[in-house]
């Protein structure tokens, strides 16, 4: 029948079995060794296998088998899988007897990739079943077997043409494809399936659809087999249960398939796996999510505008505006909230921003709901709402942080008017020069409108004018009546007084402001010792009051120039002794 190798034993053994089968069988070794030839392939072949055993391979493909394969281009296929030891074929082709029959053959070329014979490369001649039933007229030839006429085999080559092409595209889709009869057993299923699945094709097919779902997608699927009647096409969403126990999501296409009289027979379906889909969603939401939570947590005020107007506005936006809900602010133009020396730049900005550019930070002021202004400083960047292009602003109100720059700024200006005046103090003893440079620094430096200082010789009650600026001839008319008066205390107490303006317009101190045109008005006494040698008057036109902030640095200057007054009479009191 066939010999083996010694090193094949094992093959040997299954000789009956290989015998047995209704198709020829050719084994090739590792070594490119003729194995076995079994008793169907030699008959088809018409030759004698115990002498083949052993012998090269190569050798006895191209010299007996080609030879008898009636395509050349099949011959040349089965040489190459032979070749390929990685590779596998299916061929379908005509095989030439030595009496001069034909007969149409499927040759399957394979490699063995596991088990005790590994590396063994296996040929397969099957009879093509497909075409012994598509054949109506079988034709004879002088040996009395069947064959196709010219036209048959024309069309079967069609057929099988037509077929690859079919298989070719069904399995090399990116997509799932099973026919599901209308029990729900799969009958058909493709590799890309299998994959999906994790089962091979061979445990699919045969198997319920259901088996690969979890029971709520199972009652979901034999709802839909009930309803095949009703010939609907459907697109849903299918969780198969993978093999190693693993969720895989999938995008599932039925299509119904009914017969000539519209029964309905089962359905297509056509697989998609979605999970890594599923997975970037997932990820999406949980950025969105943590998007919205630091949005709407955040201290900062943030809103975002498109068109002109403002569409989203986070919690910290709404106090910062004064609004007590979303809808107050939503649908106002986004420059109606800003300060109307900013809304060129404002507008600039925004254009930048939707081109995708980088805008400085701004300060500016932004009005709220009540109409008073805010400090506040933002930037804005380009976003995107709804597929469309907006621009995000962050913001925060900056009115402590003013507020405290200006304290600093203040002080800075109290500490520079203090050093001049002891600078030129210490540089000069003539008292007119230090009370000159004392009233302009301080105006200057602190902001006032006006001011005068007046000097009080020791043991006199007369008031002497030294220096003013800014204050109307009818201040000095009436400085005799102020200080006498109004300003008594200080000149009896050394205590500082300040007159504003009263809520009765008829106070004195409110009609001594409008004669003198001023808002408010500081007497500041200049105290040498315990005496008071001056007053230092300070007014202005648009302030109502002074703060205590406002009091302070004047008192300073006060107490400074009373310094300086005392430091040029002890100069003068020096010379004079040295003179003598």
């Amino acid at each position: 029948m066939y010999e083996c190798t010694p090193e094949h034993g094992d093959i040997l053994a299954l000789s009956g079995i290989l015998d047995a089968l209704d198709e020829g069988l050719l084994i090739v070794s590792p070594d490119n060794r003729v194995v076995c030839v079994n008793g169907h392939l030699q008959h088809l072949l018409q030759i004698d296998g115990n002498a083949l055993s052993g012998t090269d391979a190569d050798t006895f493909v191209r010299g007996t088998l080609i030879p008898r394969i009636c395509e050349e281009s099949d011959g040349a296929k089965v040489l190459a899988s032979l070749s390929d030891c990685s590779g596998a074929a299916d061929i379908l082709c005509t095989l030439r007897s030595p009496g001069g029959g034909e007969e149409r053959v499927r040759c399957s070329c394979r490699t063995v990739r596991e088990g005790p014979f590994r590396g063994n490369r296996i040929i397969r001649l099957s009879p093509n079943l497909q075409a012994e039933s598509t054949a109506d007229t079988p034709v004879l030839r002088g040996n009395g077997r069947p064959h196709d006429t010219p036209a048959q085999r024309r069309i079967e080559e069609i057929l099988r043409e037509s077929e690859d092409r079919y298989r070719f595209l069904v399995e090399n889709l990116n997509e799932g494809i099973g026919l599901i009869d209308r029990e729900g057993v799969v009958v058909f299923a493709n590799q890309r399936l299998a994959d999906i699945s994790g089962y091979p094709v061979a445990e699919i097919v045969g198997t319920p659809v259901f088996f690969f779902a979890d029971e709520e997608d199972a009652g979901c699927m034999r709802g839909y087999l009930q309803s095949l009647g009703q010939n609907v096409r459907e697109v849903f969403e299918f969780e198969l249960v993978h093999k190693n126990g693993a969720r895989v999501h999938t995008l599932m296409a039925t299509t119904p398939i009914c017969d000539a009289d519209g029964t309905c027979r089962g359905f297509l379906a056509g697989v998609q796996e979605i999970t890594p889909l599923k997975r970037m969603e997932a990820q999406l939401r949980e950025s969105e999510e943590k998007y919205r939570s630091l949005v709407e947590l955040s201290a900062e005020a943030i809103l975002i505008h498109r068109d002109g107007k403002i569409v989203y506005i986070n919690p910290a936006g709404m106090r910062l505006l004064g609004a007590s809900s979303p809808g107050e602010v939503l649908g106002k133009a986004i420059l109606d909230i800003v300060h109307p020396e900013a809304r060129g730049t404002i507008e600039a900005f925004t254009t930048r921003d939707l081109q995708g550019e980088e805008t400085p930070l701004a300060e500016l002021r932004v009005v709220r709901l009540d109409g008073t202004t805010v400090p506040i400083e933002g930037r804005g960047t380009r976003t995107f709402l709804e597929g469309r292009a907006a621009v995000q602003v962050v913001m925060r109100d900056v009115t402590h942080r003013k507020h405290a720059e200006e304290q600093l700024q203040a002080r800075n200006r109290h500490l520079l008017l203090l050093n001049r005046i002891i600078g030129t103090s210490a540089s000069t003893h003539l008292p007119g020069e230090l009370l000159e440079t004392a009233l302009n620094q301080t105006l200057d430096l602190l902001g006032y409108d006006g001011g005068a200082i007046y000097r009080i010789e020791p043991g006199q009650r007369e008031i002497t004018l030294q220096c003013r600026r800014n204050i109307p001839d009818l201040c000095l008319e009436l400085a005799g009546s102020m200080l006498g008066v109004s300003f008594g205390d200080t000149l009896a107490t050394g205590l500082p007084c300040y007159l504003e303006q009263d809520r009765e317009a008829d106070s004195s101190a409110s009609r001594l402001l409008r004669e003198l045109g001023l808002a408010a008005l500081a007497c500041i006494p200049l105290a040498v010792e315990s005496d008071v040698v001056g007053v230092l008057l300070i007014g202005s036109r648009d302030r109502g009051y002074f703060s205590p902030d406002q009091c302070a640095p004047l008192e300073a200057v006060g107490r400074e120039i009373g310094a300086g007054i005392m430091r040029g009479m002890l100069y003068r009191r020096l010379e004079a002794a040295n003179q003598e």
